[in-house]
C-alpha cells in the first residue's frame, strides 16, 4: 500500500535514458527516498547527431527495464513479479516519440512531468489525460491540462547542488553562456549583439563542464524560448554567478524571485548596457549572485521538487507549492543561512 510506514515508496520512473535529460536530476532525488526502477528505451545514435551532445562525455547507461518506444504498459505489469510492480509510474518527457501505450491500465498511481508543453502544446495534452496526476513545468498550461481529466500541477525545474555547485576558480570570463545556439534566432542575435560590445565566452558542455563554466563566469547570460523558466535560470543561481535573463511571462519568475535583487533582469534592447553596468559594479554583482545561490537552494533544488510531487500523489497535501509559498520558503531559508553565518 502507498505510504505504509517503514516501506519505501516503489517507483516505475519512465523516460528515454540519456544522460543530460531533467528526469536524471529527478532520479538522483527519487533514490534518496524512493526504490526506483527505470524504465524505457535508450536515446539513439542518430537523436544525439540531431542534438549535439556528441561531447556530453557521459555514457548512455541502459534502463532496468529495457523498452522500445511504445511499450504495453499492460503486458510489461502482467509479466512483472508482484513484489517489483510500481507503487507509482512516473512519466518524464525526455525524446519525442516515447509513448507508452496502455497507461490506464496500470492499478497504480500514474503521474507525468510535461517539461516542453510550450514546444508540443497538443501532443501533450492527449497525452497528460491518460494519467492520475500531471505536473507541468510551464505554469502558464497548467489549467489547460487539468481539462482533460488529470489532476494538474504546477512543478518547474529545479538545481541540484551537488552538480550545479561554485568554487574558488578564478573567474576567467566576464559572461559566459553554456547552451544551444541556432542561426537566426532570438538568442543567436542576442549574444551577438552582447558579444559584439563585451567579452562574451560561448560554449556548448554539460554537467560538471557547464558548472565549472558557469562557476567561471562573473556573469551568466540567459535567455529563454517562449516564456519558458527554464533549467538554465536555477543551474546558474545554484553556483553562485549573476544571472542575467530575460523576463519569461506568466511563468512564475517574477513572483519567485525579484529583479535587481536575486537577479539581473533585461530587455532586448537593454540587454548591453544592464550587462555593462554589473561588470563596472562587480560587488554589487558577487552580493546578488551569493543572495539567488541561497534561495535557489532553500526551495528550488530537485530534492524540494521530488518531495512536493511525491506529497501530491500519495495524498498528503492537494497541490504544489504556489509562486508565493516557494518565495516564502527560499527567503526563510536564505535568512536562516545568513543568521548561521552571523551576517
Amino acid at each position: 500500500m502507498v505510504g505504509t510506514p517503514g516501506r519505501k515508496l516503489h517507483v516505475w520512473l519512465a523516460y528515454v535514458s540519456y544522460p543530460v535529460t531533467t528526469a536524471v536530476y529527478l532520479e538522483r532525488a527519487l533514490r534518496k527516498v524512493c526504490r526506483v526502477t527505470t524504465i524505457g528505451p535508450r536515446i539513439a545514435q542518430e537523436t544525439l547527431r540531431a542534438w549535439s551532445l556528441e561531447n556530453m562525455k557521459l555514457p548512455v547507461m541502459p534502463h532496468d527495464i529495457q523498452t522500445g518506444s511504445t511499450p504495453d504498459m499492460q503486458e510489461l505489469w502482467e509479466q512483472t513479479d508482484p513484489e517489483d510492480r510500481p507503487d507509482i509510474y512516473l512519466w518524464v518527457e525526455s525524446v519525442y516519440g516515447y509513448l507508452p501505450q496502455n497507461i490506464p491500465f496500470l492499478p497504480c498511481i500514474k503521474a507525468c512531468y510535461l517539461i516542453d508543453m510550450h514546444i508540443n502544446l497538443e501532443l501533450h495534452r492527449d497525452f497528460a489525460g491518460q494519467f492520475d496526476h500531471a505536473f507541468v513545468v510551464h505554469r502558464q498550461y497548467v489549467e489547460q491540462v487539468g481539462q482533460l481529466g488529470p489532476l494538474s500541477h504546477w512543478l518547474p525545474v529545479a538545481c541540484d547542488p551537488e552538480i550545479h555547485r561554485g568554487n574558488t576558480a578564478e573567474k576567467r570570463y566576464e559572461i559566459g553562456f553554456v547552451g544551444s545556439v541556432a542561426a537566426g534566432t532570438r538568442r543567436d542575435i542576442l549574444l551577438r549583439q552582447l558579444g559584439a560590445e563585451l567579452p562574451l565566452h560561448v560554449e556548448r558542455c554539460f554537467w560538471d563542464e557547464m558548472a565549472a563554466v558557469f562557476a567561471a563566469s562573473k556573469m551568466v547570460f540567459n535567455s529563454g524560448f517562449n516564456h519558458e523558466l527554464n533549467m538554465r535560470f536555477f543551474e546558474v543561481l545554484s553556483v553562485g554567478s549573476l544571472l542575467l535573463s530575460d523576463m519569461a511571462g506568466d511563468s512564475g519568475q517574477a513572483e519567485l524571485f525579484v529583479a535587481g535583487e536575486d537577479y539581473a533582469l533585461y530587455q532586448d534592447e537593454t540587454l548591453c548596457d544592464v550587462a555593462r553596468f554589473y561588470l563596472k559594479h562587480s560587488h554589487l554583482s558577487e552580493r546578488i549572485g551569493q543572495w539567488g545561490r541561497l534561495l535557489v537552494h532553500g526551495a528550488h533544488t530537485y530534492d524540494h521538487r521530488v518531495h512536493d510531487l511525491l506529497a501530491v500523489v500519495t495524498g498528503r497535501k492537494a497541490d504544489t507549492w504556489s509562486a508565493a509559498e516557494l518565495r516564502s520558503r527560499s527567503v526563510r531559508a536564505a535568512l536562516q543561512v545568513l543568521r548561521g553565518q552571523g551576517n
